[in-house]
């Protein structure tokens, strides 16, 4: 199993303000916004001695 590290509740933060931006405004246009994260790999899933 494998995590994602970025600032915390950034992901929640931004889906929140784009939701209330469009319920203010259904017509705005759509708007993609890029949240920074890495990648932090662990192995747990991997099957020993291969």
């Amino acid at each position: 199993m494998s995590r994602r590290r970025g600032p915390p509740g950034s992901g929640g933060r931004t889906a929140i303000d784009l939701l209330v931006a469009r319920l203010a405004d259904p017509d705005r246009p759509i708007q993609t916004v890029t949240v920074p994260v890495s990648l932090i790999p662990r192995g747990s899933g991997e099957t020993p001695g291969r």
